[in-house]
């Protein structure tokens, strides 16, 4: 007896080795589903990417803060260094020190107060510089956090698009795989699901003009003649999986 299947246009002849294909299309593709389900970028990774510029940001913001706050004390202290030496200078100018060890000793301590207040210019100006070297590093480590959130902004609505597509696919082809199930001989099906499972998922091959379309040996006689029966399972003897012909020749035979 000649095996049905539904379709749009309702029932009609159906062979069983163009069910176990249409089976196998849909084994396949739900098979790619869960593959690209599994690897699906749901932003993960960029997070936690995120999460480490956010640290560096907060440390390139505390640095500058310590550094700005080293270059007021700086300042200050080079304020207090050009105050005590001003002091000395115009005490030396008043005339009112006559003592020569006290004028020896003064002007030491105005050499000493000089140095003291070139060593403060000096880090004052290495601090500047460093600020002006963090502001800008931190400037640009903010465009690029900025730069990083869009991005996985985008790629969590890209994500939550795709996964309702596949999920909505996976259904659909759930759903055809009921029907496809429910028209074939449980015998039959064990078989099929046997041949899957040790042939890397791929039970049911497509003929490819004379080949297998998977191991692409020439297919035998005895397949040939099977080809047109509506019950027989034509298998390439050469890696033994089921071969049919592709949809687009199921046609000329009939």
């Amino acid at each position: 007896m000649p095996i049905t299947a539904s379709t749009e246009d309702g029932e009609h002849e159906m062979f069983l080795v163009r069910l176990l294909y249409m089976l196998q299309q849909v084994d396949s593709r739900l098979a790619e589903i869960e593959r690209e389900l599994q690897s699906l970028d749901d932003g993960s990774k960029l997070e936690a990417r995120l999460g480490e510029h956010k640290t560096v940001i907060e440390d390139l913001r505390e640095r500058i803060r310590v550094v700005r706050r080293d270059v007021m004390d700086l300042e200050l202290a080079l304020k207090g260094v050009e105050g005590k030496l001003e002091e000395l200078k115009e005490k030396m100018r008043s005339g009112a020190v006559r003592n020569p060890r006290e004028v020896v000793r003064i002007e030491a301590e105005m050499r000493e107060l000089s140095r003291q207040k070139d060593e403060i210019e000096t880090r004052a100006l290495q601090g500047y510089e460093e600020l002006d070297m963090l502001q800008a590093k931190l400037n640009s480590e903010e465009e690029e956090h900025k730069r990083m959130s869009e991005e996985l902004n985008a790629v969590r609505r890209n994500y939550e698009e795709r996964l309702s597509q596949l999920h909505s696919e996976r259904e659909r082809l759930i759903d055809r795989r009921r029907q496809l199930v429910s028209q074939i001989d449980s015998g039959v099906l064990e078989r099929y699901e046997r041949l899957k499972e040790r042939k890397g998922g791929i039970a049911v091959a497509a003929i490819d003009g004379t080949l297998c379309g998977v191991c692409k040996v020439t297919l035998t006689a005895s397949a040939w003649r099977e080809i047109d029966n509506p019950e027989a399972l034509p298998t390439c003897e050469n890696c033994g999986r089921i071969v049919c012909p592709p949809p687009e020749l199921w046609g000329e035979n009939e």
